[in-house]
């Protein structure tokens, strides 16, 4: 007799088979609808939890150990829905339906590389050394206050503009400039913070 996790994970299964031929039906009746449905719901997924305070350290903990991150979201959920529900093949689309079908495929071709870009992040992460254990988290020896210095250096821009490929004018580029008026996503920043 299986255990409960693996009825759960049974029930779990069914309901989303159920869920997907439902779908999938709905895909044949109404396919303009359905498929600016899908392009709606896959484009702005969010993981349940996304307010809660907390929520993204825990979530990239979770990525890192390889547990739940955009590869496996890209290979375990995305592309076999798209596959099941046949996507890019899909029949007698009108205007919006095509329209929705390529925001679909360019969803698909940005997640795949936000999953390359943080595939590669982990592995140089891993890579890396750890920081001795005697280095105070607030700061190193001989480090300044960001606020105290003029202008960012000239190796910290670079690898802003450079590197990360961060479009950002000149004017914003200063020690009091946030991550936000610079629209460096969760991503970006890690990746910032591997190279530094």
């Amino acid at each position: 007799m299986p255990g409960p996790a693996a009825r759960i994970a049974a029930d779990e299964n069914l309901h989303m088979l159920f869920h997907r031929q439902l779908f999938a039906d709905a895909l044949r009746a109404f396919p303009d609808d359905a498929m600016a449905a899908l392009a709606d719901v896959l484009c702005d997924f969010r993981m349940p939890g996304t307010g809660i305070p907390g929520f993204r350290a825990r979530a990239a903990r979770v990525a890192a150990a390889g547990i739940y991150n955009l590869d496996v979201h890209h290979e375990h959920v995305v592309l076999p829905l798209l596959r099941a529900l046949s996507v890019t093949t899909t029949p007698g689309l009108g205007p919006a339906g095509r329209q929705a079908q390529e925001r679909i495929g360019l969803y698909e071709e940005r997640l795949k590389a936000q999953a390359t870009r943080t595939r590669a992040l982990y592995a140089r992460m891993n890579a890396s050394t750890a920081l001795p254990l005697s280095r105070e988290r607030t700061g190193a020896v001989g480090m300044t206050n960001p606020l105290d210095q003029p202008a960012l250096s000239a190796n910290f821009v670079s690898l802003l503009t450079g590197h990360l490929r961060i479009p950002v004018p000149a004017d914003q580029l200063s020690p009091t400039a946030t991550l936000e008026s610079l629209d460096i996503d969760s991503l970006a920043l890690m990746e910032l913070v591997v190279t530094c």
